[in-house]
């Protein structure tokens, strides 16, 4: 079991702080000036099918924001048609003669989960630790915003994790969910993985569950409390 006994000292969440934020900025900084110009017309056109998501043709007109944001997260990291994911495809090519600092950032991207989490307690200012459904464990998701907006009742939130350390970021669009974790069980029967924690899913597998719990949540309403990163 993790020990999340750190949370109580003021200096290390300080310090956790500290990283957190350095390292969203360079991540951010490094996807809009190398991975942003990477996505095609033919990535969005098949992200909006997965999300069922309508542009109005070619033109990627969108009905909202949250709607745009969603389908430019899925088509980084999660979208398995056109040779794979944006991230996953750039990358390699970006590792070839990369200093320190664009390795370790390239690690990070490498290491992208999508999940479920239930929220069990806010440190005010630092993040909130969760339940990870699909690890089947607790973690720590570093975020200040995400302690005033998470409401600690047991329902989920959907949203994709990028490694801080022993801890975690969102990226794109946390996506609360006003059903509960036994709703993820006929997701995962669906796209053929294994319900027994950790779960782990391959790339084609991760594509069908985040697509499918999106079109869950929009369906139901839920972009109208989306949450960003």
């Amino acid at each position: 079991m993790t020990d999340f006994s750190w949370t109580q000292d003021r200096d290390k969440c300080c310090e956790l702080f500290s990283r957190y934020t350095a390292l969203r900025k360079a991540t951010q900084t490094f996807m809009s000036e190398r991975f942003y110009k990477k996505i095609s017309a033919k990535d969005m056109e098949s992200a909006a099918d997965r999300l069922e998501i309508d542009t109005h043709g070619k033109a990627f007109v969108f009905d909202s924001e949250n709607d745009m944001t969603i389908m430019f997260d899925y088509a980084l990291f999660l979208n398995d048609a056109n040779g794979g994911p944006v991230v996953q495809r750039e990358s390699p090519k970006l590792a070839k003669g990369a200093d320190a600092a664009t390795r370790e950032l390239l690690y990070v991207f490498s290491n992208y989960r999508y999940t479920w989490l239930i929220p069990i307690n806010a440190v005010p200012g630092i993040g909130v630790r969760c339940l990870d459904l699909l690890l089947g464990e607790d973690v720590f998701v570093v975020d200040r915003g995400m302690g005033s907006y998470m409401r600690m009742d047991g329902h989920v939130t959907m949203t994709g994790l990028l490694p801080v350390g022993d801890c975690f970021m969102t990226t794109g669009a946390a996506l609360p969910y006003h059903g509960t974790n036994a709703d993820m069980l006929p997701m995962l029967d669906a796209v053929g993985a294994s319900p027994h924690t950790p779960i782990t899913l391959t790339v084609p597998q991760r594509a069908d569950f985040a697509a499918w719990s999106i079109v869950t949540a929009r369906a139901l309403g839920e972009m109208d409390r989306i949450r960003y990163a």
